[in-house]
This record gives C-alpha cells, structure tokens and sequence, in this order.
C-alpha cells in the first residue's frame, strides 16, 4: 500500500510539471515581450462627422506595413480620438507598426473632401524579451 502511494504521488508529480505552461516564452526558449501601442489624434472632423475609424497594424518588415498586410491588427470605430491597442507573445527582434485614422462620413453628406483625407504613421521597434515596449502615436 505505501508503494502504491509513493506511485501514485510520483505519477501526480510528473503529469503537474510537464504540464505546467510558460507564459513568457515563445517556441524557440526565448522570453516573448509585448507592445503596447496609444493613437491619439486631433483635427477638425467637418460637418458631416459620423464616426472615427482607426486601425494599428503590425508588420515583419516595411514591405508589410506598406501593403497593409499585417500579421495583427486591431481596429476600433469611436466618436473618441483615442485607440489604445496591445501585443503580447512576440518573439525578440524588430517589428513595424501602422496607425490610420480615418473620418467616416454619415450618409449622404457632401462636404468638403479635406475632412476626410486619412491620417497615417507608421515605423519600427523592437521587442526585447519579457519587457513591454510601448509607442505613444499622435496624428
């Protein structure tokens, strides 16, 4: 009986550490980081204001970025001209971002096309493991 306890407690031992899951690493034992990324922008949005429409992309290269073909990305539609969006499990290196904001007109408005004329910026950073880069962007 007192082996078959010891068993037991040792098959309960092995199945709880090979389970146990690590956050902070990705599949190659490197620590991950995040990016945490806050759009702000401001202008006059005209008179025929309906919305704000903004979406954050992340790219692996410029080339990405300037495609919009983004391996993640977050988008909002607000009347706020504040989008904060966040990243996480991303391996060390360098990455590229994009924020574009755009004016979303409401139906059938005829104003002036200067209001609605998208706002973008983008570039680089880099990720370091188990750290946070953050990136404040204001258009």
């Amino acid at each position: 009986m007192k082996k078959q306890n010891q068993l037991i407690i040792l098959i309960c031992l092995i199945l709880f550490f090979s389970c146990k899951k690590e956050n902070s690493t990705d599949i190659n034992g490197q620590l991950s980081g995040a990016v945490s990324i806050s759009a702000t922008w401001s202008g006059d949005q005209g008179p025929c204001f309906a919305r704000y429409e903004c979406t954050i992309g992340l790219g692996y290269s410029s080339t990405d970025i300037g495609n919009e073909a983004y391996f993640a990305r977050g988008d909002l539609q607000t009347g706020n001209k504040v989008y904060n969006y966040s990243k996480k499990d991303l391996s060390p290196g360098t990455y590229y971002y994009r924020v574009k904001v755009v004016y979303v007109k409401r139906s059938n408005c005829d104003s002036d096309s200067e209001y609605f004329n998208p706002k973008i910026k983008s570039g680089a950073f880099d990720i370091i493991g188990g750290e946070t880069t953050t990136i404040r962007v204001h258009l």
